[in-house]
């Protein structure tokens, strides 16, 4: 996903059962995802994680 993405991918995964990314690496995009997941999280029986990560050729690492 990452390559056919330009390597410009955004992800969370809020609940046990929901995997979130957009493409994308402005501060907008991670923004509205981190938002997402406020929201999300509320809802879940079984929350997982709040952090919001992004692609690197690294590998994943949090946006801050």
């Amino acid at each position: 996903m990452a390559k056919e993405s330009g390597g410009k991918l955004l992800a969370t995964a809020p609940g046990r059962d929901i995997v979130a990314y957009v493409q994308g690496d402005t501060k907008g995009d991670a923004a509205a995802l981190k938002q997402f997941v406020q929201k999300t999280r509320q809802s879940q029986k079984y929350p997982v994680t709040a952090a919001v990560l992004r692609w690197t050729p690294d590998g994943w690492r949090a946006v801050e």
